[in-house]
């Protein structure tokens, strides 16, 4: 996707990665991807969902696609650990759990 198509996802959650019958992964819901121009571009915005986002995106710093690759492993420790990769009461406390990992 990063290579290939140059887009980054930037919404990487569990309900857009699908498995077919063969067992091949699929990513769905481009609707906050965004064109990469060069390999050394980076972005600011903040999008996606907040317990799969990157600490660079919950500190409102420039990211790359690298953003993405940290949200796929949230979606991995989800998968193996059955509980969610970061977790607050509330969206500011689990903003500071994700930038103190």
């Amino acid at each position: 996707m990063h290579r290939e198509k140059k887009i980054i996802h930037r919404d990487l959650n569990p309900s857009n990665v699908m498995v077919d019958h063969k067992l091949n992964l699929k990513v769905a819901d481009f609707g906050l991807a965004k064109a990469i121009t060069n390999s050394s571009q980076m972005t600011h915005s903040f999008v996606g969902t907040l317990v799969y986002s990157c600490p660079q995106i919950v500190q409102n710093q420039l990211y790359n696609e690298k953003a993405d690759i940290w949200s796929f492993g949230c979606i991995l420790y989800e998968l193996l650990t059955l509980k969610a990769p970061f977790t607050g009461t509330n969206p500011l406390l689990l903003a500071k759990n994700i930038v103190n990992k």
